[in-house]
């Protein structure tokens, strides 16, 4: 199958078995799910949770409680702003007690700090959004923009991230397409552009994860229209520290 066909088939099932959660409806997203917060418990219980200081959380939805946890943890958060448009948010003690309303879309602009992108620390964890994973290895699909890919390849690139730096994801069961029991027993495409993960949590368990290709460091021009590459700002930005052409 091919990726568009797999986002179908979760998207339509997640909303068929009454699984999405808001915002809805969940196709051409990241799709939030019934569960993300027991998910988001299981990740706390993982050791490179509970050693990382530095944590890179995505702007989806299902990831909000993963971004609240984080605060209350005391660990600083990094979001990306939504498509990248103006680079990276860091927040941090925040006042006890709001860490949901500050990680929440509409607020952690007001709560944090836009960074430039010298300006970032070293990351110690990825938490990635997801439409759909393998567990076998490691290989998840988003919603098909690649802004994720982007991030992880434009921070190895300033050397805030390592290839080897954990990755998680927060999925829904029905996500892990290749699971033995699975509906659609699928495993899922690959390009190099992708970024893998080490670990799985869902509402239900927690998958580690043996990733079977590398992860990508250098950003792939050549896959990026100028009209594109105008509107991401910390692309732009890259390209003039490297000393290339806007």
């Amino acid at each position: 199958m091919e990726k568009g066909q797999i986002r179908q088939w979760v998207w339509d099932e997640l909303t068929r078995r009454g699984q999405a959660a808001f915002p809805k409806p969940v196709h051409g997203r990241i799709p939030n799910f019934v569960g993300s917060a027991a998910a988001a418990a299981r990740l706390r219980e993982l050791e490179v949770y509970r050693q990382a200081r530095v944590v890179k959380v995505g702007p989806d939805s299902p990831l909000h409680p993963i971004r609240a946890m984080v605060l209350r943890d005391g660990k600083k958060l990094y979001m990306p702003t939504p498509r990248l448009t103006a680079g990276f948010v860091v927040l941090e003690g925040v006042e006890p007690g709001r860490e949901r309303e500050a990680t929440s879309l509409t607020n952690f602009r007001r709560f944090g700090r836009e960074v430039r992108l010298e300006e970032i620390d070293p990351i110690d964890l990825v938490v990635a959004g997801t439409v759909a994973v393998s567990q076998s290895t490691g290989v998840r699909i988003g919603k098909g923009a690649g802004y994720g890919d982007m991030e992880f390849a434009l921070l190895c690139r300033l050397g805030k991230l390592r290839p080897d730096t954990p990755v998680v994801t927060a999925v829904h069961d029905l996500q892990v397409v290749d699971a033995p029991d699975h509906p659609l027993g699928v495993e899922l495409p690959w390009d190099p552009h992708d970024i893998s993960v080490d670990y799985i949590v869902t509402p239900t368990r927690t998958i580690a994860v043996r990733r079977a290709h590398p992860q990508p460091t250098e950003i792939d021009w050549s896959l990026l229209e100028p009209e594109r590459l105008r509107a991401l700002q910390p692309l732009l930005e890259l390209r003039r520290m490297q000393g290339g052409n806007p």
